[in-house]
């Protein structure tokens, strides 16, 4: 891919990342480019298809149907194990 110029024009935003660089050591475009980076993950994740979430809710429902035990009367804390701090023991 080949180079692309980023023009900022917020004088707020360049002095922000410029002090980022300095606190930080790293170049002006490693820190726009941390800065860019984690709000695209969602974007890059696969987008399912109702269809396929259904499916997918179907088969979660199937195997909690086969391997629930009805006569289980614990609650979900009991069953998940915490105490009554929110900790594991």
């Amino acid at each position: 891919m080949p180079p692309m110029i980023v023009e900022i024009t917020d004088r707020e935003a360049v002095a922000e990342i410029e002090r980022r660089a300095a606190q930080t050591g790293r170049s002006v475009a490693e820190v726009v480019v941390e800065a860019v980076r984690p709000p695209l993950k969602p974007v890059r994740k696969r987008r399912h298809s109702i269809e396929e979430m259904l499916a997918a809710a179907e088969d979660l429902q199937q195997w909690y149907a086969a391997h629930h035990d009805p006569k289980d009367l614990r609650t979900p804390d009991e069953i998940v194990g915490y105490n009554e701090h929110g900790h594991f023991d």
